[in-house]
């Protein structure tokens, strides 16, 4: 089963790597949005952070979950969601 805390921290690094200056994961607050005004990903960014979180957590997003990007914490949750046994 997937801790959800584990799960956080994971995609905290995950997203602070693909973040200009790589900031502390710590800093990132969970309600933020991934992209626009949010975090500032772009598009290619946008592909990047799919293809890590679905590699390094072994789960799938299709394009009718890509609402889970709206917020860290949506997207902590849905993979919690996909991971528990």
């Amino acid at each position: 089963m997937a801790d959800r805390a584990q799960v956080e921290s994971e995609l905290r690094g995950i997203l602070a790597s693909m973040m200009p200056g790589a900031p502390d994961p710590r800093s990132l607050r969970a309600d933020v949005p991934i992209f626009r005004a949010g975090l500032g990903l772009d598009s290619l960014s946008g592909l990047a952070l799919l293809a890590a979180i679905e590699k390094h957590f072994h789960v799938y997003i299709d394009d009718d979950n890509f609402d889970v990007f709206d917020s860290l914490e949506k997207l902590v949750d849905f993979v919690t969601r996909q991971t528990q046994g």
